[in-house]
């Protein structure tokens, strides 16, 4: 179950990280965004509705496969993992905006590990 719904935010982290690198989000979405977290940091233990109005339990049932009779058995599991799934992607949405504003000197970038630049010549 976990596994169903980690591929499913894995995935759409991927297309906002591409997004994100591609052309930004506008500060709205970053804030929208923001506002989402707090909805998801709260009802990650329980049922809550505000934070399952920004859930698309269709569109994960549909991207899982799952039945109705498997989603009625499930569901509320599914939805709680959702919610904590949604909160972490939103976190690293965030993570990604901000490291966009700034440039790091602490480690090299991911995609140049290993690569050897040629020295400059002055």
């Amino acid at each position: 179950m976990r596994e169903m719904v980690r591929s499913y935010f894995a995935a759409s982290l991927d297309a906002y990280v591409e997004k994100l690198n591609d052309t930004g989000l506008p500060d709205r979405s970053l804030d929208a965004l923001r506002q989402e977290l707090a909805a998801h940091a709260d009802a990650s233990e329980g049922h809550d509705d505000l934070s399952d109005m920004f859930l698309d339990p269709d569109a994960f049932r549909a991207s899982a496969g799952l039945t109705d009779a498997q989603w009625a058995e499930n569901g509320p599991s599914l939805r709680q993992e959702m919610r904590k799934a949604r909160r972490d992607q939103i976190k690293a949405i965030l993570s990604a905006a901000e490291s966009l504003e700034g440039y790091s000197f602490t480690e090299t970038p991911r995609q140049h590990r290993g690569h050897h630049w040629p020295a400059q010549r002055l």
